[in-house]
């Protein structure tokens, strides 16, 4: 009787599927809903600045390099890999 007991508490669907995975689905409804450049996170290549949903400068006209998905959270810039604590480019 253990035996259907643990079977049916193991864990299924999205918390087995690989964090890239996860992201990855992510990406493609955000897509979808035309939500994805708005959860974007883009670095300025001169001063390192962090921008969500801005992939070029509006004044200097030069592109930022993709980091991401991300929000922000208490005036922070932050990307959801950070949030749950993984490495960067863990979730590529």
């Amino acid at each position: 009787m253990r035996g259907d007991c643990s079977a049916r508490l193991q864990p299924r669907g999205a918390a087995q599927q690989p964090i890239g995975e996860l992201l990855g689905d992510l990406s493609r409804q955000l897509r979808a809903f035309k939500a994805l450049v708005d959860t974007t996170i883009s670095k300025w290549p001169s001063c390192g600045e962090r921008l969500l949903g801005v992939h070029c400068c509006e004044d200097c006209n030069v592109w930022c390099g993709k980091l991401g998905l991300g929000i922000e959270q208490e005036g922070e810039i932050v990307l959801l890999t950070e949030l749950l604590g993984l490495a960067p480019g863990a979730g590529r």
